[in-house]
């Protein structure tokens, strides 16, 4: 170090000497520029002999003079094919959380584009009978550099021998490496083969010259049919012509054979199962994991992606058989516990799947799906704060999971924070402005803020991402629906319908908009077609009630409210509506106890408030009448029928002036009901008040009220 020290101060001091000495030329600003370009030439010549300079270089073959290929050629054809391997094996292939092994290839280089080539061709310089080798001094000077990388050199050579044809490789070094190859093709070889046996050589020579991990494979023909194997898995990345995935399928199975110890090409077998699942060919890729579980029943990956496509084909129970394998192969296999969880989930069993996804993040912490998940079942549980919470994991371990923003704005929007659920899907979108479904949930909650414009422009942009998601279709037909748009709003939900035929949401909203044009027959055939899909409908059960209800099939109306109910004994609405049918048919106690029950699982239900004091009032209970009035108003006071009922109790208490300020207020809130303004006329010639009895029957007769 102490003479390189030296060296360094000595060239430092005659280049400063050399450069004043410029300045006593006339040209000295051209010199120096001249001086400058030369010093660079040398700095990028030193750089490239200590940096960039070393590898195998590729030397001519020798060959027969009579060969179709000459020696050039096959330098070429090698040094295409090494490179092509170097490019196959420095392509990264995400599979799941893990990378498919790659090699690192050496760095292969033809002869001509050597330093040391270059230097070669430079030529003599001298007069006379003296002369130097410029391109030998070069050489010479180039090996006496401190550090430079030694140059590796493979030669080989071909020789016909009629019946077959052998190519013998060496590799020699400076540095003492050495290996030889030898190729030979079998009997009767055409010159149309020689490009494949190159090409053994060339993974021959990779096999040999790359470093390697312990897991590797141990043999070059293993090496070969997984790199073939990668190869055509890549392509059919790109491709997507499944002709590629079946040949990686089939390379992977060569590389078994070859070396049935190398986890490589069950890595392979797992990827190209996986894309089948992709392409909704789950029988397909259960044949393959089977086939993979038979070469070892102890490959735990395996059993996870055959109980993924179960689960998708619907095959449950196998599923979770599938995942508790792996499980027992591998306990802390995260990735197993959370697909166990999801099929849980499928299976409605929310608390053992959520203990399944705190497993896999026991194991795993950073396992933002885990987390997502977890959320999810959470959120249906009803546990909206801890889904958030664990949404909020899954986000803080990868901020750009788009579908865990999404999930915690459905979550938010459960609890009415509309505005934070908004921001949340607005979140996922900048993430991913391809994701329909956060497009559609937004859309969701914008229309819940009554933003019906905007809420229908969130599903058209769903829709135009993915022209099939059929719940986007039936969400804009809601919309349509709400804005009083219900020609259009019926072609929306047939468009759902078109899509999924087994979609009962979509049937079910169809009624409701026939069902308000008055399509009453027609609204009651969609909602049997929603409940001969789902059974357990209870809305759907709940609307047909509606239907009915309008036909005076009162009846019939009780019979569906009460299926409603027995499907879901919480569904306030149904007991709401049970309690008006029940009403009608003049049976006033079981109205009030239905109407109770509704208040019961709802005490925020102004309207069952308001009909129950409706149904008091009839049995003369008066007072009792009042007081749910009043807690109707209480709930929301922008009801003006409430205030009208209210009004028409307190007259027939004699409470006039009382009377005639609770139809003040109905009238405040819609002026245009022309039987409030016929009510306080007749409470106005009670009281004797001839002109205000005049001008309320004056504007009731005017908004088309005539008495009978």
């Amino acid at each position: 170090m102490s003479g390189l020290r030296s060296i360094f101060g000595w060239t430092i001091r005659h280049l400063q000497r050399w450069w004043s000495g410029f300045d006593r030329s006339p040209f000295s600003a051209i010199k120096k520029i001249v001086a400058i370009f030369i010093l660079l030439c040398l700095l990028s010549l030193v750089w490239w002999i200590w940096f960039e300079e070393g590898g195998i270089v590729i030397l001519p073959f020798q060959t027969p003079q009579n060969q179709d290929y000459n020696g050039q050629s096959l330098s070429e054809l090698l040094t295409h094919d090494l490179s092509r391997l170097k490019e196959i094996h420095q392509t990264q292939i995400q599979f799941g959380t893990r990378i498919i092994e790659n090699y690192t290839i050496s760095e292969f280089t033809p002869a001509e584009v050597t330093l040391d080539y270059s230097l070669s061709q430079i030529g003599m310089l001298g007069q006379g009978s003296i002369s130097l080798s410029v391109g030998d001094i070069l050489l010479s000077l180039k090996r006496l550099l401190p550090h430079a990388k030694p140059t590796t050199i493979l030669a080989a050579s071909l020789q016909n021998y009629g019946t077959k044809i052998v190519i013998v490789a060496s590799l020699a070094s400076s540095n003492g490496i050495y290996q030889t190859w030898q190729i030979s093709s079998n009997k009767n070889c055409s010159q149309e083969e020689i490009p494949q046996l190159v090409q053994d050589l060339a993974y021959q020579v990779a096999y040999s010259t790359s470093p390697r991990e312990a897991n590797s494979t141990h043999t070059w023909k293993a090496f070969a049919a997984i790199t073939q194997g990668l190869e055509a898995y890549q392509t059919y990345r790109v491709t997507k012509n499944m002709s590629y995935l079946e040949k990686a399928f089939l390379m992977a199975l060569e590389a078994h054979e070859s070396e049935p110890e190398y986890m490589g090409s069950y890595q392979i077998l797992t990827a190209v199962g996986t894309e089948y699942i992709f392409n909704n060919n789950n029988q397909q890729a259960i044949t393959i994991f089977d086939e993979i579980i038979q070469l070892n029943p102890k490959y735990a990956k395996a059993w996870i992606y055959k109980g993924v496509a179960l689960a998708d084909l619907g095959k449950l129970d196998e599923a979770i058989k599938a995942f508790d394998r792996a499980i027992e192969i591998n306990p802390q296999d995260a990735e197993a516990w959370s697909n166990k969880g999801v099929t849980l989930y499928k299976q409605g069993k929310l608390d053992e799947a959520i203990k399944a996804y705190d497993r896999a993040a026991e194991i795993n912490p950073q396992y933002a799906a885990a987390w997502s998940n977890k959320g999810v079942a959470l959120a249906d549980l009803g546990k909206l704060d801890e889904a958030i919470k664990a949404y909020d994991r899954a986000i803080e371990i990868n901020p750009q999971n788009a579908e865990a923003w999404s999930n915690k704005g459905v979550a938010l929007a459960d609890l009415g924070k509309l505005d934070e659920a908004i921001k949340a899907y607005d979140r996922a979108i900048e993430i991913n402005p391809q994701y329909a479904e956060a497009w559609s949930n937004k859309g969701v909650a914008l229309a819940d803020l009554g933003k019906l414009d905007e809420a229908i422009k969130a599903y058209d942009r769903a829709i135009e991402i993915n022209p099939q998601y059929a719940e986007a279709w039936s969400n804009k037909g809601v919309a349509l629906a709400d804005l009083g748009k219900l020609d259009e709003a019926i072609k929306a939900f047939d468009r759902a319908i078109e899509i999924n035929p087994q979609y009962a949401e979509a049937w079910s909203n169809k009624g409701f908009a026939l069902d308000k044009q008055g399509k009453l027959d027609e609204a009651i055939k969609a909602y049997d077609r929603a409940i001969e899909i789902n059974p357990q409908y209870a809305e759907a059960w709940s609307n047909k009630g509606l239907a009915l209800y309008k036909q005076d099939k009162l009846d019939e109306a009780i019979k569906a409210y009460d299926r409603a109910i027995e499907i879901n004994p919480q569904y306030a609405a149904a007991w709401f509506n049970k309690g008006v049918t029940l009403a009608d048919l003049g049976k006033l106690d079981e109205a009030i106890k239905a109407y109770d029950r509704a208040i019961e699982i709802n005490p925020q239900y102004a309207e069952a408030w308001s009909n129950k004091g409706v149904a008091l009032d009839k049995q003369g209970k008066l007072d009792e009448a009042i007081k749910a009035y009043d807690r109707a108003i209480e709930i929301n006071p922008q009801l003006a029928e409430v205030w009208y009922n209210k009004g028409v109790t307190l007259y027939k208490q004699d409470k006039l002036d009382e009377a005639i300020k609770a139809f003040d207020r109905a009238i405040e809130i819609n002026p245009q009901d022309a039987e409030v303004w016929y009510s306080k006329g007749i409470v106005f010639k009670l009281l004797g008040r001839t002109a205000e009895e005049d001008a309320a029957f004056a504007k009731a007769k005017e908004l088309g009220f005539y008495a009978q």
